[in-house]
């Protein structure tokens, strides 16, 4: 006799990992309450958009102290809640697979937990180029510091799909980006988690960082990766900006604007040596 194991979804809901933040006292506060004032704070000093679709977005992931203000203009560009958000960073610590996806998770910060969106996770997982790894992920901040400013706005009623890149090469970023494109639905929005040039003075930074941003701008990836080589510039992340203009490209999007552009030391007053930050909006 053959017996059917049936399982609630309580059950389930707890079988499925817990991500704990490993950012949370650190790169944004652990109190509830704090982080909710500090993102008030900063999303009142964005300016309001008009736009109605926003495909792609390109944002840093320092501490909210420094970069906090222009991930919120990256942020407030998103006029509605989004159904599944794609979350692309760049794998600090070179722990797991060249292109890491996490498995089906629940992902905790002081304002709540999102969940995964286990479909598209499988259905991702199912191409070579993608291994399902949660190791990659157990302690990056890049992709766990979008969350708080996304539930700020849409409380947690969203779920994602994050993907951990340790091979930030061109041609694995653009296959990348063309898979996400064909898994991508209507109310998607994919996001970029990258920081731009790091730890030179603040009239190096700019230059580069402005070579960087008219490369994206043109959402041309290939001259990207090319100014990048060519100039020695120290982003973080190019290989999560390159498959976030890729997907774009394959969804249609013609256009790409840079809405804020800031970097460390107009927070420290240290221009010796600063970290340049971005936020661009791909429609």
């Amino acid at each position: 006799m053959i017996s059917l194991l049936y399982i609630d979804y309580n059950t389930f809901i707890n079988l499925m990992i817990n991500r704990i933040p490993v950012a949370s006292g650190s790169f944004y506060e652990a109190d509830k309450d704090k982080l909710r004032y500090h993102l008030k704070e900063l999303f009142d000093k964005a300016p309001d958009s008009s736009i109605a679709k926003t495909i792609g977005l390109l944002v840093p992931h320092a501490g909210y102290l420094y970069s906090g203000q222009v991930a919120a203009y990256g942020y407030k560009r998103l006029t509605k809640k989004p159904g599944t958000v794609f979350l692309l960073g760049p794998n600090h610590s070179g722990i797991g697979s060249p292109i890491s996806i996490f498995p089906q998770s629940i992902w905790q910060t002081p304002l709540g937990e999102v969940k995964t969106n286990n479909s598209i996770i499988e259905k991702l997982s199912a191409d070579h180029l993608i291994t399902v790894d949660e190791n990659a992920h157990r302690y990056e901040h890049s992709l766990e510091v979008q969350l708080p400013f996304l539930q700020y706005l849409f409380d947690s009623n969203f779920s994602i799909v994050p993907l951990s890149l340790k091979d930030q090469s061109l041609s694995t970023c653009i296959q990348l980006g063309k898979l996400i494109a064909s898994v991508w639905c209507v109310s998607d929005v994919i996001i970029a988690s990258t920081d731009l040039t790091h730890y030179e003075n603040q009239k190096s930074a700019n230059s580069k960082d402005h070579l960087a941003l008219e490369a994206i701008k043109k959402m041309d990836t290939g001259l990207l990766s090319e100014t990048i080589a060519a100039n020695n510039i120290s982003m973080c992340g190019p290989g999560a900006a390159i498959a976030v203009i890729e997907a774009a490209r394959q969804l249609r999007a013609n256009k790409a604007e840079i809405l804020n552009y800031a970097t460390s030391g107009e927070v420290t007053g240290d221009y010796s040596s600063v970290v340049g930050y971005a936020a661009v909006a791909i429609e």
